[in-house]
C-alpha cells in the first residue's frame, strides 16, 4: 500500500521500505512547497501504527551508495 492511500487508516504495524534520499522526499519535489507535502506525507505513513513503525533505507541504489533519508534523520535526532 502507498503512503498517499494509507490515509484514515490504521495499522498494528506500519513497514516504511525504501526510505533513502532520493525517495523520501520524492526525487521530482523540487519546490519547498512540494518537499513539504512529503513531509506531511511521512507523518501520516508513521503515525498510521498502533504499535510500532519499522524504516529500512538501503546501503545502495542501482550500485551507487545511498544515504538514509534527509528528512527521516532531522525527525529523529
Amino acid at each position: 500500500m502507498s503512503m498517499h492511500r494509507s490515509k484514515g487508516l490504521e495499522f498494528e504495524t506500519v513497514y516504511i521500505v525504501g526510505a533513502s534520499e532520493n525517495i523520501v522526499p520524492f526525487y521530482t519535489a523540487k519546490s519547498p512547497e512540494e518537499v513539504a507535502e512529503e513531509c506531511r506525507l511521512l507523518h501520516v505513513a508513521i503515525t498510521r501504527a498502533r504499535d510500532e513503525v519499522l524504516i529500512s533505507s538501503p546501503s545502495h541504489f542501482r550500485g551507487n551508495r545511498s544515504a538514509v533519508s534527509p528528512i527521516l534523520l532531522a525527525v529523529y535526532q
